[in-house]
């Protein structure tokens, strides 16, 4: 039991701690590390024009490849919006043989399935498609459980044109959060492009541009542009499934010859690690238990003295 000097301080912490305001991570965000603009996404009935397609979802204008609904588990069924594409490309990881690594499964009616390649290669599977003309291509990742090792190689592999591919991955049960910095790479013909702009646009609205480095790679920081809790769709698919929000990178380049290129990259991000937590309140917390290990050491002092 507390003593009554030590029940009242107690007390007196809870009561300090109580009236802390309250603050969420993206409220604490340092608004100079990243320049965004943000508008209101545009309806559904807006639908843009692109490469003879029209978008279901008019928050940009760039093509994506979608995860389409399909009751079998094993396949991950992806559609192609904004370009007219005759096939997928899906780079399967942990193969050493470049030969093995790439493969090519035809579209129907803008759709395909991707299934994963053997009994053990699962993992994150790298998906494209590229224009008919050749002149725009389109990427994803899906994701099987049952990984195997790191997929370098299909990291390493870079494909014809312009390519804007992710330069690491998130580990199995991780994901792109806002508020972290991941990095991508721009390759031309699977040479590195340097100062090359890479543009951020979000389902919520938000955008950014980002520069390559000489080595064709780019840092992307994700924003903290989520709703407040109360107002999030619940998502589809039970506990298992998180919010979530999209996100698009893209890049393009107008040779001195020739016709420009264009590349996306598309997936989805989720809420920071610190999202829907009280920062301010766990401070508190942190200083209530300092101040109540002081009468500890008061008392040791005193013991150690009279040793």
């Amino acid at each position: 039991m507390f003593s009554p000097s030590k029940a009242r301080l107690y007390v007196l912490c809870v009561a300090i701690a109580a009236t802390l305001p309250t603050a969420h991570a993206a409220d604490l965000q340092d608004e100079g590390s990243i320049t965004a603009t943000r508008s209101e996404p545009a309806t559904k009935e807006d639908g843009h024009a692109h490469h003879g397609h029209t978008m279901q979802d008019s928050w940009t204008e760039q093509p994506l490849l979608r995860k389409a609904r399909n009751p079998n588990r094993r396949v991950k069924l992806l559609r192609v919006d904004g370009i007219t594409a005759s096939q997928l490309t899906v780079q399967a990881p942990n193969e050493t043989d470049e030969a093995a690594l790439v493969e090519q499964i035809p579209l129907k009616e803008g759709k395909a399935g991707v299934r994963v390649r053997g009994k053990l290669q699962g993992g994150w599977y790298r998906v494209s498609a590229r224009a008919n003309d050749g002149n725009s291509r389109v990427g994803t990742l899906v994701y099987f459980g049952n990984p195997g090792p790191a997929p370098r190689e299909m990291l390493k592999t870079s494909l014809p044109g312009l390519d804007l591919s992710p330069a690491i991955l998130p580990t199995e049960h991780q994901n792109y959060r806002s508020g972290e910095t991941w990095p991508f790479l721009v390759r031309m013909n699977g040479e590195p492009l340097a100062n090359q702009p890479v543009r951020l646009e979000t389902s919520a609205g938000s955008s950014d541009t980002f520069v390559s480095d000489e080595k064709g790679l780019v840092n992307v920081t994700f924003p903290a542009d989520f709703p407040p809790p109360e107002q999030r769709e619940k998502p589809k698919g039970g506990h298992h499934h998180r919010f979530s929000q999209q996100f698009v990178l893209s890049t393009h380049v107008e040779p001195n010859q020739g016709p420009a290129q264009q590349s996306s990259f598309n997936y989805q991000y989720r809420p920071g690690a610190y999202d829907q937590k009280n920062l301010w309140l766990g401070g508190g917390f942190a200083l209530l238990g300092m101040l109540a290990a002081v009468p500890l050491v008061r008392q040791r002092k005193p013991k150690e003295s009279a040793k």
